[in-house]
């Protein structure tokens, strides 16, 4: 019996699912996989826009204007052209940005990303990435985007394996999600926050016995 109780504000179910948990590949056995099928890596090259968004987790994400490089794309020394999409808008744990991608052929493909990571001085940004609502592999639940006041051109994993990761498309349609997530520092805060709990259990336990404001 599964049980779910209101506890505050109006929502709807559609649907419940209850699976066995699946244990991801690492990107090395993924690729082995991915390569005794006989996929190989594409000659292709796709462009997509990134502020052209198919979805967004929410309102707040929204299309911004850059105008620091000629080589933003579309790009206006005097109007106003949304080229960009992100920046502090785009921070917090859970929320994703979805494209859609056509791809012309089967293989194996590189995902470069034009971007800056101008924000967090020192330190890291984390992604996770999907295709089509699945993670790939291992390495794609934490990808790491480094602080750089310039923008800077990267492929997923390039910092792990020469040429970066290579994840294989089938010819069509295919949706590319990418979710900020806590990365290396998720065990930390957890950690944080079950201190926090703690602390304030004891707190409460003596609050009970000398009330809020001691008499001393």
């Amino acid at each position: 019996t599964l049980t779910v109780t209101s506890v505050e504000e109006s929502m709807v179910v559609h649907s419940i699912t209850l699976q066995a948990s699946q244990s991801l590949p690492s990107y090395e056995d993924a690729l082995r996989a991915w390569q005794q099928k006989g996929y190989k890596q594409s000659s292709k090259t796709i462009r997509v826009e990134a502020e052209n968004a198919a979805f967004k987790s929410a309102q707040s994400i929204y299309m911004l204007n850059d105008r620091t490089s000629p080589v933003d794309s579309p790009y206006d020394y005097k109007a106003i052209r949304y080229n960009t999409i992100g920046a502090d808008k785009w921070q917090m744990p859970g929320q994703w940005i979805e494209w859609d991608i056509t791809v012309p052929e089967s293989g194996l493909y590189a995902i470069s990303l034009r971007y800056r990571q101008n924000l967090k001085s020192n330190d890291v940004s984390s992604r996770t990435l999907y295709i089509d609502n699945a993670i790939p592999f291992q390495e794609a639940q934490s990808l790491e985007f480094h602080y750089n006041s310039s923008w800077q051109m990267e492929s997923l994993g390039e910092k792990q394996v020469k040429g970066g990761y290579l994840f294989y498309l089938s010819e069509g349609l295919h949706t590319l999600r990418m979710e900020v997530t806590l990365g290396r520092y998720s065990t930390i805060v957890k950690d944080v926050k079950e201190s926090i709990l703690a602390l304030n259990d004891i707190y409460r336990s003596i609050a009970m016995i000398t009330g809020y404001i001691p008499d001393m």
